[in-house]
């Protein structure tokens, strides 16, 4: 059954606990009509099963799960994951905000050690809208400016720890000392060693963050500097294009 085990492993990874009171006095106390597991807590006699607090929790119809996760990773419309599944587009429609909500971003703790940073650009969407600054093109062209940032790119800063969190924020405008400042602040915390490629742009950031700065002189093909490189964020970036 889709998800049910590895919400059950993330669940109890510190053994049986309540989610409500963290108690460990809990026992089996039957099973939903979906054959899922449910739980009863002694402490507070509230009842739970192993999907409680989780994007699916209240949901029905587990064995069409699996479909509807495929579609939403395919960026199917709710309709064709409607179809392709065999369930209602309405009870999509319900799955997809149940998920989305769940993963809507909390406040995040600060990255620290050492930090890789990097720019990388989008092409901007016009769909429903008249292209500002260039003809309109047939999808799937090729980009229409040159590489790096141009009138119809978004440039996007992605930061990545050592440990594997990771920030990708979208750019209101260009990508200057002031945007990368307002980026990084409430971003990084003290004592972190940030890593660039050498744009000027990330060295001021980072003198204005108050962070340690190790620069890659990319010109002199500098790819690494004793255990500071940025190849991590590099490869981060490959995969979110892709």
């Amino acid at each position: 059954m889709l998800g049910t085990q590895k919400a059950r492993e993330r669940r109890f990874h510190h053994g049986d606990v309540c989610p409500r009171c963290q108690s460990a006095r809990v026992q089996r106390w039957g099973r939903e009509r979906t054959g899922i597991q449910r739980y009863r807590c002694f402490p507070c006699a509230r009842t739970f099963n192993d999907l409680t607090r989780t994007a699916m929790a209240g949901t029905h119809m587990p064995e069409k799960w699996r479909a509807f996760a495929d579609s939403m990773r395919d960026g199917l419309s709710t309709r064709r994951a409607a179809a392709r599944g065999d369930t209602n587009h309405k009870t999509v429609w319900r799955w997809r905000h149940k998920v989305m909500a769940f993963l809507t971003p909390t406040e995040s703790p600060l990255l620290g050690g050492i930090v890789e940073a990097d720019e990388t650009y989008f092409r901007r969407n016009f769909k429903g809208s008249k292209p500002v600054g260039r003809r309109p093109r047939r999808r799937g062209t090729k980009n229409g400016s040159r590489r790096g940032l141009g009138k119809d790119k978004v440039p996007v800063v992605v930061a990545r720890a050592r440990v594997g969190d990771t920030r990708a924020i979208v750019l209101p405008g260009t990508s200057n000392t002031a945007a990368l400042t307002a980026v990084f602040r409430p971003m990084l915390s003290p004592g972190t060693t940030l890593s660039t490629d050498g744009s000027s742009a990330m060295r001021l950031a980072a003198q204005a963050v108050g962070v340690k700065h190790v620069a890659l002189v990319m010109a002199r093909n500098q790819r690494k500097r004793g255990i500071y490189h940025v190849q991590t964020v590099n490869s981060y970036q490959g995969r979110l294009k892709s």
